[in-house]
């Protein structure tokens, strides 16, 4: 767009600068709120927001120019869920936009400043079941599913900047020809396998076994494939459009939840293009 001038990188709530971004002037903002964004005027009773470095008052940002990194080591959720099947229909996470919706808190600790993030009318937009994505997996205690995912590779040679392309991981995990139950009373070498750590592995193997009724003895790669693709299931997650039922579908299915002085909402994300705006 013409009217819109390249300004720098934002320097996102993960502390990264992962894409371009535009600064435009209110006159701008006010403009392609008009012309894009036609449901915000009911929809700003419950804001998205988002926390970011950066002083500018308005912002526009189109996330499928740039590619999302987590600010943690594990990148193994970012990568399954941008290239497996089981999220094909959502909303792709490596090429997002995420805040806080719900919050009573302004998301500040991400960043200096507090935007609020305006999505394009109809955006599909998905949302999890804790305030941080890393809480959201598998039926666990803050961000254990993802790092029992991320250590059991690990302990099969299968390191962090790999674990960033799930068809690689599929490929190495299925080059396996069993997994022993435990690294301790099992084999320390199945074919390809050398088991380097062996509290992670086990405690993965353990989580498996406990899915497959107590059943001892080797287990198959496919086996070891479909515990990871199940800790990472979007059971959990709901997605809806920003179009005029957000508002009371948010209302009905999260604002319940609000608890004073404690409630921190949940987390969102959408590839739509959206404007910025900061919350003064």
């Amino acid at each position: 767009m013409k009217h819109i001038k390249e300004y720098k990188y934002f320097i996102t709530n993960e502390g990264r600068s992962l894409g371009r971004t535009t600064e435009i002037t209110e006159e701008d903002f006010n403009r392609l709120l008009e012309e894009n964004c036609t449901h915000w005027e009911q929809n700003k009773k419950v804001p998205i927001l988002r926390g970011l470095s950066s002083n500018i008052d308005y912002g526009h940002i189109d996330p499928k120019e740039h590619t999302r990194k987590s600010i943690e080591e594990e990148n193994i959720h970012v990568t399954y869920m941008s290239q497996s099947d089981a999220w094909r229909s959502w909303p792709n996470y490596e090429n997002s936009v995420i805040g806080i919706v719900g919050s009573e808190f302004q998301p500040k600790s991400y960043g200096s400043h507090t935007f609020e993030v305006i999505p394009y009318d109809d955006a599909h937009i998905a949302i999890g079941p804790d305030s941080n994505i890393w809480s959201c997996f598998g039926g666990f205690e803050s961000n254990e599913g993802i790092r029992l995912v991320y250590f059991f590779l690990e302990s099969i040679g299968i390191y962090g900047h790999e674990q960033e392309d799930w068809g690689h991981i599929m490929d190495r995990i299925d080059k396996i020809s069993e997994f022993p139950l435990s690294a301790d009373k099992e084999i320390h070498f199945t074919n390809k396998l050398v088991i380097r750590n062996d509290v992670d592995y086990d405690r993965f193997m353990a989580e498996l076994q406990k899915r497959h009724k107590g059943e001892e003895g080797m287990y198959s790669p496919q086996q070891v494939i479909d515990h990871i693709k199940w800790i990472f299931r979007p059971d959990t997650f709901r997605k809806i459009r920003y179009d005029s039922n957000w508002l009371p579908w948010i209302k009905e299915n999260y604002m319940d939840y609000i608890q004073p002085g404690y409630y921190l909402g949940n987390q969102v994300w959408t590839e739509s293009e959206c404007l910025l705006k900061l919350v003064k």
